[in-house]
């Protein structure tokens, strides 16, 4: 190793611990009439390497990062394809661009068409780009939306340019769901709807479902799916066609997720949730859930009322720990 010209003098065994700098002469320094010992050394350590021959320096541990902890399902997500279709057509009902649906798909490149039940990869998790949600429900984005993942528990809309949503409230949907699947044989699927597009933005004709946040959920209903309508399309529940124990076990599913902050329902179907939920909740566990009249006017419980929704709920899931540029409020 070079060292420079400029040099520090200090001791190395001197009984009086006296210094000697280079701009001092020795004569200065008060001595036993025995010289100073000095050696010397380089003056600005922290610019030095190791010797070649020590090898590199290993650097400190790093904590670990949000990103290094996705959990594996979600690294990467795949869907069917319903038809037989070009995959420009693919693209456009999915929301993906067509060069991106290439880039992750390289076989495609060779193909004329997409066939159905060939499965296609949507999504690939870049540490780089990561899933985030951006300002509130009602004026933010989303950012490299995450897309809805197909599941045996619930099902997603053929057109699915708006099935992407943020990584807690997918996640939080997809643990809800199999929850839910498992509790109950044969149970019919969760119908899901809208999430929000890829980058998120204004979503005709809802006033939310701008940043990744927001999801609509049929309701689990009693009754037997007709030939001639969609299993995914919504139906208006009734008191004699709504599931209060399927329903009120997928609410607690998905509050349980600690993700929920609110769901959006009709009063009238919040009531046929009211008697179970006393018989199986504290009152203060019922006021969590359930408007109280005469508690505290100030009291925000996790069902709301809301005009619109006798055929689904909306839920709204929470801003993600530690995204700061995430707005909670509507």
């Amino acid at each position: 190793m070079r060292l420079r010209s400029l040099i520090l003098l200090v001791p190395l065994l001197a009984s009086d611990e006296q210094v000697a700098t280079a701009s001092e002469p020795l004569s200065a320094i008060e001595s036993d009439g025995s010289p100073p010992t000095v050696v010397v050394v380089p003056p600005l350590l922290e610019e030095l390497t190791a010797p070649t021959a020590m090898g590199p320096v290993e650097p400190p541990d790093e904590e670990e990062t949000e990103e290094s902890e996705v959990d594996e399902p979600y690294r990467e997500v795949w869907w069917t394809a319903p038809f037989d279709e070009s995959a420009e057509t693919l693209s456009s009902r999915w929301g993906l661009p067509l060069y991106e649906l290439r880039a992750l798909n390289p076989e495609l490149g060779a193909m004329s068409s997409v066939h159905a039940g060939m499965q296609v990869r949507v999504y690939e998790h870049d540490e780089e780009r990561p899933t985030r949600s951006i300002g509130s429900p009602n004026r933010g984005r989303l950012q490299h939306g995450l897309p809805m993942p197909e599941g045996p528990y619930w099902t997603l809309r053929e057109r699915r340019t708006r099935a992407y949503g943020s990584r807690n409230a997918v996640e939080a949907m997809v643990t809800a769901f199999h929850r839910y699947g498992e509790a109950f044989e044969e149970a019919p699927p969760v119908r899901v709807g809208e999430l929000s597009s890829r980058r998120g933005g204004r979503a005709h004709p809802h006033v939310s479902h701008r940043a990744g946040r927001d999801v609509d959920l049929g309701y689990v209903l009693d009754v037997e799916p007709t030939p001639d309508q969609p299993a995914w399309q919504w139906k208006r529940a009734t008191a004699q066609t709504f599931d209060v124990e399927k329903n009120w076990f997928l609410i607690k599913a998905l509050v349980d997720t600690g993700e929920v902050q609110h769901i959006f329902m009709s009063r009238k179907l919040q009531r046929l949730l009211e008697p179970v939920a006393r018989a199986e909740l504290s009152p203060e566990e019922f006021a969590r859930y359930f408007y109280v009249p005469g508690a505290d006017p100030e009291q925000s419980p996790l069902l709301h009322h809301e005009n619109g929704h006798v055929d689904h709920m909306h839920v709204r899931f929470r801003c993600e720990p530690g995204n700061l540029r995430c707005r909670p409020r509507r």
